[in-house]
């Protein structure tokens, strides 16, 4: 695993092979049948399913609890919740099976980012939660029986949505 700085955020990189992690997922379905059929609307919303899964493993490896995951508010969905240190984590998960329009994490754009700090305003509220709150992006990007997740803490805040 490497580290790079990014806009303010610390990017954490791991690759790993599907193979070997698709024993250690709940998920039900086949990765090689859903690339043949990229396509379609279905296959497309089961590989976000397969990034959101993905995704919590890897918090849960490092150390973070997984306190929601598709947590809804009206129209609005916090992929994963997280805690860790005495800090609730918001994490925006974005999937893709290549990178041929682009860095998955590119996706959030600001009407996104604003819509994570409703969801955590909320969570906090109706919660009776105190703790500090983070926004992070996790990206995993799919290529052939590898797949690669960059994890980017912090990777906006409230002040640079105003």
């Amino acid at each position: 695993m490497s580290a790079t700085a990014h806009n303010g955020s610390t990017n954490y990189t791991a690759k790993k092979s599907y193979e070997a992690i698709y024993h250690n997922a709940s998920t039900q379905f086949n990765y090689y049948s859903l690339i043949k059929q990229d396509h379609l609307m279905a296959a497309h919303n089961e590989i976000g399913k397969l990034g959101e899964q993905l995704a919590a493993d890897y918090l849960r490896q490092q150390g973070y609890a997984i306190l929601e995951t598709n947590w809804r508010l009206g129209r609005l969905e916090a992929d994963i919740i997280a805690y860790k240190e005495g800090i609730i984590v918001m994490v925006e998960v974005k999937t893709r099976s290549s990178q041929a329009f682009g860095a998955p994490e590119v996706f959030v754009d600001r009407n996104k980012q604003k819509a994570c700090v409703k969801l955590a305003n909320a969570y906090v509220r109706l919660h009776w939660r105190d703790e500090e709150v983070r926004f992070d992006i996790i990206s995993v990007t799919f290529s052939g029986e590898q797949y690669e997740i960059n994890h980017f803490e912090n990777a906006f805040s409230v002040i640079d949505l105003r």
